[in-house]
């Protein structure tokens, strides 16, 4: 809860302040710069994202389609909204370049609303910590499977990379470049986002297939490879 004890809420008289001790350590300049750069690269991610709608609905017009996004408050509203445009107007690969963007955003989107809208509070040993008793369970839940630096290093990096990686999507539909104009940006590996094994293509199947089968048999009877019985 507060820092502040119950006998000194009842034995001293206190004064609203305009600063904070706190805003003085170490701790808190740390703690506010991590909260900073996620915001700032979560809007730079958000905006590649309006850039690619802007591209699908009316390019021509940007009040038209700005008037459309903003209309919307909700981040996974506008990433549908971006999805549907993209699988309605684009061909198959750049679509599901598209999707995989707004996939990124969305399993991102659980850290960097940790970040900011956890409460936090300076600890005497630990630095800045969650605020326990009115942050939500699911997000609390995030700092209890991985230190905070930690989410904060690899949720850095990964809008960091995420963002390059639709700037690069969003420049190509925007100037209608084909996929053979210039080299595709390569694919950033998400650290925050857990891989999914690629399912074997058909020939491996049908490799694999093969392997488990029982051996084949000739018209006599007996498995290909072995030898005939002595008479």
């Amino acid at each position: 809860m507060g820092e502040v004890s119950k006998d000194a809420i009842i034995t001293t008289r206190r004064r609203a302040r305009r600063t904070n001790i706190q805003f003085d350590s170490k701790a808190f300049d740390e703690h506010t710069k991590q909260i900073g750069e996620i915001i700032y690269l979560w809007n730079r991610l958000h905006a590649q994202l309006f850039m690619i709608f802007w591209s699908l609905t009316d390019r021509e017009s940007h009040e038209f389609s700005s008037g459309i996004w903003h209309s919307i408050q909700s981040d996974s509203t506008q990433r549908q909204m971006v999805e549907t445009a993209a699988n309605l107007k684009l061909g198959k690969r750049l679509a599901g370049h598209v999707s995989w963007i707004c996939r990124g955003h969305e399993r991102l989107s659980r850290y960097r609303n940790a970040f900011a809208h956890v409460g936090f509070y300076a600890h005497y040993s630990d630095g800045f910590v969650p605020e326990y008793f009115s942050s939500r369970k699911s997000a609390l839940a995030l700092f209890e499977e991985m230190p905070k630096k930690e989410i904060f290093n690899k949720l850095r990096g990964d809008l960091m990379a995420l963002t390059l990686y639709a700037e690069d999507v969003a420049l190509r539909i925007f100037y209608n470049l084909k996929s053979s104009a210039s080299p595709w940006f390569e694919r950033p590996r998400l650290q925050l986002v857990p891989t999914t094994p690629r399912k074997p293509k058909k020939a491996q199947n049908r490799i694999l297939s093969a392997k488990t089968q029982s051996p084949s048999r000739n018209r006599s009877g007996m498995n290909r490879g072995d030898a005939p019985a002595e008479p």
